[in-house]
């Protein structure tokens, strides 16, 4: 299994930023200059503010985008799956799911619905 895998994409990675996600992440999609592509960088405390990256985003990990999202919401709770797609959702009271994302892999599952919470104002961040 690749680390590509196992973090959000670029992408989602941007949304996330622009949600006003800052949680301290491993790896980051970093670029030295505009003409190169992103790639990923395992990240310490301190190369973070050492290296001068051209642009630099947060690469959340499956793990860290559990931590960030509510295990609970609205009498329901957080559930994961995999057959041929990752599917995460809200589920189990009596209505059934409140909201279910897909994806191919379980970071931009779990990515997406966090944009999907932050965008609908239905969890707020930990400060």
């Amino acid at each position: 299994m690749n680390f590509e895998s196992q973090v959000c994409s670029l992408e989602l990675s941007k949304r996330l930023e622009e949600l006003g996600v800052k949680k301290y992440s491993l790896f980051d999609w970093v670029r030295r200059s505009k003409e190169e592509d992103f790639y990923l960088w395992l990240m310490s405390p301190f190369s973070r503010e050492l290296i001068g990256w051209h642009e630099q985003h947060r690469a959340f990990t499956v793990a860290e985008l559990g931590e960030i999202l509510p295990p609970s919401l609205d009498e329901t709770i957080l559930n994961f799956e995999k057959k041929h797609m990752w599917s995460v959702n809200y589920g189990g009271n009596h209505e059934g799911w409140i909201h279910t994302e897909i994806s191919s892999t379980e970071a931009d599952a779990r990515a997406r619905m966090l944009i999907y919470l932050l965008e609908n104002k239905l969890m707020e961040l930990p400060i």
